[in-house]
């Protein structure tokens, strides 16, 4: 579910932000300890899916914000569109 879930984030991703560098597993492999790996251990896989999620500094605004665009893009990754619906 994790692997369809972030394929259909990052496709969304891919067409909200032309232009932007959306990347899966980097710049880590998605394997070493942390908050989702623990909490995989911890939890069924049929009420925990676990993602993690890094934007590089250099988009965001000059107080530390994140751009309305990407913002609003990364609600729509996760919320609604293919991730939601496993498409």
């Amino acid at each position: 579910e994790e692997a369809a879930f972030a394929g259909a984030a990052t496709r969304t991703l891919r067409r909200l932000l032309p232009g932007w560098r959306v990347r899966r597993n980097y710049p880590y492999q998605g394997t070493a300890d942390g908050l989702v790996t623990i909490l995989r251990r911890q939890l069924p896989q049929t009420d925990y899916l676990g993602i993690e999620l890094e934007v590089n500094q250099a988009h965001l605004q000059g107080g530390g914000g994140f751009p309305a665009v990407l913002t609003a893009a990364l609600v729509e990754s996760v919320t609604g569109g293919e991730a939601r619906h496993g498409r």
